[in-house]
Order: C-alpha cells, then structure tokens, then sequence
C-alpha cells in the first residue's frame, strides 16, 4: 500500500505540474540569403557578410595587432593563440560574442551593444573572444594535442572542460579590462550587486549559488564573479598565477577535477576558499570607503505577494504630469510592463506588457515609443530591434512602427516628431529627421538622442572616448571625449540631463547649455540611473539600486559639486589589481584609411560560397555515435565503428558520416545531413547494412488483422523464406518554421513534409504474404507558442 500511495501521490504532483510556464530567449541567427565572404593573410581568417567588409577588415586588424600580447601568461614566448577563424553576424541585435571548439571559430555579432561604453564595440569584443583562443592554445598544449589525433577538435571542446566557466570568462574580462583605459570590469555597475550585498555573500558555508546562478534572486554572472576571483588570485601571488594552473590542470585530465587538483596542488587552496578570500578583501576594501547614502528618497513599493521574486527593476521613467510618471517594470517572473506610478503614494497601474526593451523609451505626442529585440523574419530566427508605440492611456494594444527599418534605436521627440537612430549592416549608423537623414563616420557608435526646441544631441563612442555632440541647427562639442562612462541622454530648460561615472559611482549630471558648467545632481549608496527631470524643472525622477534591484525615487534638482572635464573617471570602489606587462591598449590603436589601404592591398574579400564551403570535417572518433542523437542524450545507438563529423563555418549545414559494426557481424553505415541555409529546410539521412532485410521482422514490426505489434510466436514464419542480403533506410524531410512574433509573445508554426523508404521485408499472418519493401509520407503541423 505505501508503493501504491507514492505512485498515485507522483502522478498527482505530475498532472498537477503539466501546464508549465518559462522564460524563452532567441540570441538569432544570420539570415538565410546572406551572401558571405571571406579576408585571409594565411594565418587568420574573417568570414562576414558581402556587405560588412569594412567590419571584417576592422576585425582582422585587430587579430593581427593582438596576436603577440592575447597570450599573456598563458602561452610562452613565440606561441601565438589558435589559429580560429572569425564569422561576423552583422543582422542581430543581439550583440555578443562565442568562441566555438568544434567546429573551431569566433562568431561575433557585430552591432554594438546598446550598453554604454567608451571603448568601440569591436575592439573590446574581439580582445575578450581573442583571449579565449589563447586560453585554448594553453589548453592545447596539454593531453588535448594528443587526444586531438583520435578525436579531431571535438578533443579541444572537451578539454574545455578542465577549467570552470568562472575562470574562462573571468580571465577574458581581465584580458579585455587590461587592453582598455577604463574597462568593462571597471566601471562602478560591474560590482554594484556585490557592494549591495555586502558581508552577507560569505554567509554559509556553501557558496554554490553564487556559481550556479537563481530563479529566486539577482545573482551576477560568471564574468563579474569570475573577473574578482581571478584578479584576486593574480594579485595575492603578485603575478600571473593563473598559467601554471592551466599548465597543471591541462597535463593531469584524469584526475576527474584537474581544476581543483591544480589549486590544491599549486597554491593549497580551493575554490571555495578562493571565493572566501576574495570577497573577504573586496569588503575590506568597500567597508573602508567613506559612508554613503541615497540623497533620492524611494517611492513606496507595491504590496508584493509572498512568493514573488523580491527583485525588481524600474526603467527609465518619464513624466506624465507633475504627480505620475511611466516607468518600465520588470521582475523574474514576469514580462516587461509599461506601468503608470503616483510619485506620492506609489499605487501602479499597468498600461501595456511589452517585450525585451533595449534603448529608452520616449513620450511624443499621446504614445509612448520604443525599440525591443524581436524577431525581424518570419522564415529564420533574426533577431532585430523593432520600433514599438502604445498609448499613454493604456487603451489599444501595442503596435510595430518603421516596418522597413528593422534595427531602429533611441526613439526622440524632435519638435513633436519622431526622430531615430537607425543601425545599417555595414556598420554605420544614421540619424533619420523627418526630412532627411545624418549618417555618422565609421566608428562612431551612438548611444542616445535628446533635443529641445531646434537643437538635437548625441551621446556618442568613438576611438576618443564618449563625448556629446550638438547635431542641429549646427554641429558642436558640448562635452569632449573621454573615457568617462556616459548614459541616458535627455533635454530640458536649456539643461542636458545625463548619467556619469566620474565621481567613481553611477550618478545623474547636467550640463547647464548657458554656461557650460557641469553639475553632479546626486549621491548615491550604490548608484543612481534614468535622471530625468519633472516639468517644473524642481525634481528628478529615477532609478537607485540596492540588493533588490532597481527602484524609483525621488530627488530635489540640487548640485552635489561641480565637475570638470577629466579624461579619467574616480577609479574608487575598484581595489588594486595585478597590472599585466606591456600589453596592447585597443583604446590607443590607429585604425583610419591609411590602415584600410593597407588591408585592401594585402587581401581580397573573396566570396566564400555556401555549397563549396559546406564540408568542413572537423571531429571523428573511433566509435559510431549520430551526434544529434548524443546531444540530446541518446545513448542507444553507440556502436563499435568510426564517425566523422563536418559543419561548416556558418553553421548552416552539419554533416556526419559512420560506419558501425555490430557483434553478430553486421557492418554498416550512416550518412546524416541537415541543412538550414535555405528558407525551406531540409534533413536527409540514409543507413545501409548487411544484414538481410527481413530481420526487422524479428524486431516486432508485424501485424495481425491490421493491428501491429501482437504477441505470439512468429519464428517460424522466416522459416524458408530468402530475404535479400543488405538492408537500406532512406529519410528525408522538408521544414519550413513560420515564426510570428508580437512583442513578449513567440509563436512558430511548422509545416513539414516525411517521406522514407526501405527494403525490410514483414510477414502478415493474416494474408500469409510478405510486403516487400516499405514507402511512407507524412505531413505535420506544429504550433508552438513562447
């Protein structure tokens, strides 16, 4: 009775657990009718879009000139990184970089990210993917090299293996940090959670949360936990102390946890007394910085249920009038909300659920606009940024704008119309005027738009720094270049309002246009963000953060100190750090026409042809395995055999070949392809053995007054019967996923079509008769919505 009840209990809990609810994100693809091309100087190789050779040359030119430093204390004198060819993904809005072991490359998504930053987004994207490369030659020179020659590089994707994601990634924002003037894991945000939580992260003896991430509260990622960890280690040693781990763990594989080995072995510790040690100092360091508080005061939350996730995060506020503003809303475990907030007594009103927003929102008129990633095709998973409106009543639904421009950023109110900025695939961007448009250098990234009466400006990255610029009626400096971080441009009363990190903290500024001096409008305990002023001018709406996330507050439009123009920000929440040797600094490269001439003489952008370039053979193994039906678990079919595998560079065709052998003496093969380069997608795939085709008989694919699969004895029905010797299967299947997407709502319709055939030879009972051969077709429709 007790198995019986635990039973009926499970199947309760399961039913009750059937309709399910999560998170789905897209990070995109290229589309299908790129026409790629391809630069190389015979070591190195970028792959970019026929239209994108600008970004492929840019990306070249830093492959070259970081080569003989990337691997610092990793790799010796002489020895370069792994050769890794370099695909540029110039059509996604979702602007990240991977670096891939099998097949071997870098695919590098090359619109900037619309997350401030003073130094261009390729430079300090290309130095961190580089530094993994070099963080793989390292491991490359281990057992990996030799397990390669059985394996190919799916060896190297295992190696990989060896070093914990903390350290890969933490490693690269060194790596990137150390190449830049102020970098990534500089800025004042990049340990405003950890500064939050103070003390309390060393509580406990079990920090595996801190590793492992929660769907309960805000945990930083491996790059921020991974950068203090590796940092502290470096400087505790006064050294580079990381190469002798990587050299330990890279020889030792078999000790199951070489990582761990390592450090035991090397420095007698752990990583959990690594993560004690280095959140022990960083406190010590922030518990000596001078007390600071909020001077906004926060608005009331609202009443939150108690299984709610307390982490809540309020966006960029605009005013309604001069008693409630809009606000972007979001929290773990529900889609992004416009929502309407009293500033007096904090009661909220929803207004529109949105989708992934990524640049500040803007009220024109009686809509709110905005830009969100979203899905730009319907026949492949392109990720664009799409102009978004709703009303600021909150009746309606949620509408596209700009259907032809589908990466639009920074909508503005220029004099009751819209203006944008546009990114174009080349590399550009462009500011659209409703009479025309203002196309900006190569390598100028912008980052936000504001304007008042007549006069438009821009907050803008080029290899100088961030600086703002005055666009219209006349082209003007209003705040030289720096490697000061800026963010989110807006104007009012002759008064530009803006974000600065040049107190050490994130903090809201203005630059008072009359005078042109510049003011610190508020302190905070951990960082304020999203300043914006109230109509009457006497008050900001904004964000200040704490260790439950981002909350609206309030604060007089009073100065705090004036602010003179630095190059430097206060480097002041950031404890010293192990400085590297000479290394290059990406900030100070000189990359202009003279260095264009120079690319173009020495390399052609050749076209580098889908069909050509399809067969890329890159791992195998002496074992039969098929390696779609591995990742996803599936065990069954490992045979005794070899396997080759192929992909090509643009991940748009994958390819395996195996031939197998069983013990009662049967040898076949098995040729899989998939192809997506294509709109209508395709899969083919064939197995032919020796076996004699009536042994699926055997296997219980019978019937019996057509019914399949009855239970008696059959053995005696092959009796007799000469069945040929050779098996043959043929498969093939046509998709085509139609992807609808609306806002925060992902929906693909899939229609496909099956078609098989194969020569298995199956017995019926009931006519005595055996079917000679197999054909079927099947057509399905799938609907799956996210």
């Amino acid at each position: 009775m007790k198995l019986l009840r635990s039973i009926i209990l499970t199947l309760v809990v399961l039913g009750l657990s059937l309709p399910l609810a999560a998170q789905f994100q897209s990070f995109g693809t290229s589309p299908s009718d790129v026409r790629w091309r391809s630069l190389s100087d015979g070591e190195r190789q970028v792959v970019a879009p026929d239209y994108a050779e600008g970004v492929a040359r840019q990306v070249m030119f830093m492959l070259d000139t970081l080569t003989n430093t990337i691997g610092y204390g990793l790799l010796k004198e002489g020895v370069k990184p792994l050769a890794i060819p370099v695909v540029v993904h110039a059509e996604s809005s979702t602007s990240n970089g991977i670096t891939i072991m099998a097949p071997r490359r870098i695919d590098i998504n090359s619109m900037p990210s619309t997350e401030e930053n003073t130094t261009p987004w390729l430079r300090h994207l290309t130095a961190h993917e580089y530094r993994h490369a070099a963080q793989y030659a390292a491991l490359f020179g281990g057992a990996a090299r030799w397990f390669y020659y059985v394996l190919g590089e799916q060896a190297l994707l295992a190696a990989t293996g060896v070093m914990p994601f903390w350290w890969l990634e933490g490693d690269a924002v060194d790596a990137e940090t150390q190449m830049t003037v102020f970098g990534r894991a500089l800025q004042p945000s990049f340990t405003m959670h950890y500064r939050a939580v103070g003390r309390d992260i060393l509580e406990g003896d079990n920090p595996d949360r801190w590793f492992s991430g929660s769907y309960n509260e805000y945990i930083p990622s491996h790059y921020h936990l991974g950068y203090q960890m590796v940092t502290t280690a470096n400087t505790l040693a006064g050294r580079y102390a990381w190469g002798e781990i990587m050299d330990y763990a890279s020889r030792h594989p078999y000790t199951i946890t070489p990582f761990e080995w390592a450090m035991r072995k090397r420095w007698g510790m752990t990583t959990k007394d690594l993560f004690r040690t280095t959140f022990a100092r960083l406190n010590d360091h922030w518990d000596g910085l001078p007390e600071r508080e909020n001077s906004a005061t926060q608005i009331p939350l609202p009443q939150r249920r108690k299984y709610d996730t307390p982490y809540i995060q309020d966006r960029y506020p605009m005013w309604l009038d001069g008693e409630s503003v809009v606000v972007v809303e979001s929290t773990f475990d529900s889609p992004s909300a416009l929502v309407e907030v009293d500033v007096e007594s904090g009661v909220r009103r929803v207004l529109h659920h949105i989708g992934a927003i990524n640049t500040r929102p803007e009220i024109i008129g009686d809509h709110i606009y905005w830009s969100e990633a979203e899905q730009i095709s319907s026949f492949g998973q392109n990720i664009g940024s799409v102009m978004c409106r709703a009303r600021v009543n909150g009746k309606g639904g949620v509408e596209r704008v700009l259907s032809r421009d589908i990466f639009a950023l920074y909508p503005t109110n220029f004099g009751g119309e819209l203006v944008y900025v546009r990114y174009n695939f080349e590399g550009t961007y462009s500011i659209v005027l409703p009479d025309g448009e203002i196309t900006l250098p190569e390598g100028v990234v912008c980052y936000g738009l504001a304007a008042e009466g007549d006069r438009l400006y821009m907050l803008s990255t080029s290899p100088e720094g961030m600086s703002i610029e005055r666009l219209l009626p006349t082209p003007k400096t209003i705040k030289q270049a720096s490697h000061v971080t800026l963010s989110d441009l807006s104007a009012q009363d002759n008064h530009l309002y803006f974000g600065s990190i040049a107190s050490g903290y994130d903090e809201v500024h203005a630059i008072d246009l009359t005078t042109g001096v510049e003011r610190r409008l508020t302190t905070s305990r951990y960082g304020s963000f999203y300043g914006a002023p109230s109509p009457d001018g006497e008050r900001l709406a904004l964000a200040v953060y704490d260790s439950e996330g981002y909350h609206l507050a309030l604060s007089p439009v009073e100065a705090q100190e004036v602010v003179a123009q630095t190059e430097l920000p206060r480097n002041i929440v950031n404890p010293e750090v192990y400085r590297w040797g000479e290394v290059v600094c990406v900030d100070s490269l000189q990359y202009g026409w003279e260095q264009v001439r120079e690319s173009q003489n020495a390399m052609k952008f050749k076209p580098f042809g889908r069909v050509e370039n399809m067969l890329n053979i890159h791992s195998w193994a002496p074992a039969y395995y098929r390696p779609d039906q591995l990742m996803s678990g599936n065990l069954s079919d490992v045979r005794w055999g070899v396997t080759a595998v192929s992909q090509s560079l643009v991940a748009d065709a994958v390819t395996s070949l195996g031939v197998y052998y069983l013990p009662e003496g049967v040898v076949g093969a098995n040729l899989n392809l998939k192809y997506t380069g294509l709109v209508p997608k395709f899969e083919i795939n064939a197995t032919v053995d020796n076996s004699p085709a009536g042994l699926a008989a055997r296997k219980g694919v019978i019937m019996k007054d057509g019914n399949y699969f009855q239970a008696y004895d059959y053995s005696d029905m092959m009796m007799g019967y000469r069945t040929p010797r050779g098996s043959y299967s043929l498969y093939g299947r046509v998709y085509m996923p139609i992807i609808l997407s609306n806002s925060y709502v992902t929906s693909v319709l899939t229609p496909a079509v099956e078609l098989a055939r194969n020569n298995n030879h199956l017995y019926s009972p009931t006519t005595g008769e055996y079917h000679k051969g197999q054909n079927s077709a099947a057509a399905t429709l799938q609907w799956n919505t996210y």
